[in-house]
This record gives structure tokens, C-alpha cells and sequence, in this order.
């Protein structure tokens, strides 16, 4: 199965692969992240595939599937931690420019 339209041989991701998996990999994103989080990740993680180069004869696409999600699952838990840092940064700021005036 490979995909014609950009000019190359280029494998393609089968067409059910979100009605095969989707909830599956919701569920294993849902485990370890907020399930708001988990739906928006979940979507990325077939985005990705969409772009992504999988390759048939490298093996099954499950484990390709699960490993995107556990990226992007990596990603997303760095980003958090990030921003709380921000904002914790920028809270001390604002606590320590304010004097007691007692």
C-alpha cells in the first residue's frame, strides 16, 4: 500500500486506522494524562501517523501508534511542567514586590 500522491513511493497509513485504534490509544493516553488532555492527544496522535512514514515491513503499526503516543504523552508533561515553573516564577515575583504593610 503505498501512497502516489506526492510523487513518491512513500508507504501510506491505512484508512481505518483511527476506527481500529482510537480508543484504544485514548484509553492508554487517558491512564497518564487528564481526559481533556487525553482527547486532544489521542487526535494527534493519528495526525502525526498521518504525516509520519510508516513502513510495513518494519513491523506492526500498534507499537508505532503507541509510541507516537508515548511522545507526545513525554511532550505534553514537559510542557506543564514548564509553564507551572513559569507561573510559580512569576507568583513569587508578585508576592515578594508586595510589603506587609502591618
Amino acid at each position: 500500500m503505498y501512497n502516489t500522491r506526492s510523487g513518491r513511493d512513500q508507504p501510506a497509513v491505512p484508512a481505518d486506522l483511527f476506527d481500529r485504534y482510537f480508543a484504544e490509544i485514548h484509553r492508554y493516553i487517558a491512564r497518564r494524562l487528564p481526559t481533556d488532555d487525553a482527547d486532544d492527544l489521542a487526535a494527534e496522535v493519528f495526525l502525526a501517523a498521518l504525516r509520519g512514514r510508516y513502513d510495513p515491513a518494519v513491523g506492526e503499526v500498534r507499537p508505532w501508534l503507541y509510541g507516537i503516543a508515548t511522545n507526545l504523552v513525554a511532550r505534553h508533561r514537559r510542557t506543564e511542567t514548564t509553564r507551572w515553573k513559569a507561573l510559580s516564577r512569576a507568583a513569587e515575583r508578585d508576592w515578594d514586590g508586595h510589603e506587609d504593610p502591618h
